[in-house]
């Protein structure tokens, strides 16, 4: 009878380790798959990610382009209130060039006066 015990024994044995492989083998396969869910979710938060910078990238390019698009306007009404000056001037250079010296100035501010008006003439490449 002792003999028979230790002959159960070892099928028992035998057969628990048999269950405790398949155990092992869900333990292997339940921690397996959560690794798997682990990496799924990893990767779904890299492309969150990658999508958020995406968009964080394509916002700073717009506001780059509108600042560049901005300053591309400031110079232009720059440019053009420099050109009305300019015109503004010339107009007035010109309705002085044309104008008559009053001759009961004194010599000396009717001589400076020509001076102006030459000077004019020159700048201009007037021919009258």
């Amino acid at each position: 009878m002792g003999r028979d015990r230790a002959k159960a024994k070892k099928k028992a044995a035998g057969s628990s380790r048999g269950g405790s492989s398949s155990f092992v083998d869900l333990v292997a396969d339940k921690f397996f798959n959560m690794k798997q869910i682990k990496w799924g979710k990893k990767d779904e938060q890299q492309q969150s990610y990658i999508e958020f910078k995406n968009r964080e990238l394509s916002i700073r390019e717009a506001e780059a382009r509108e600042i560049a698009q901005l300053k591309r306007e400031k110079l232009e009404i720059q440019r053009r209130t420099l050109e009305l000056a300019e015109k503004e001037k010339l107009d007035r250079d010109i309705l002085f060039y044309t104008s008559l010296i009053d001759p009961t100035l004194p010599p000396i501010q009717q001589h400076k006066l020509l001076e102006m008006k030459m000077e004019i003439k020159e700048r201009y490449n007037l021919d009258y």
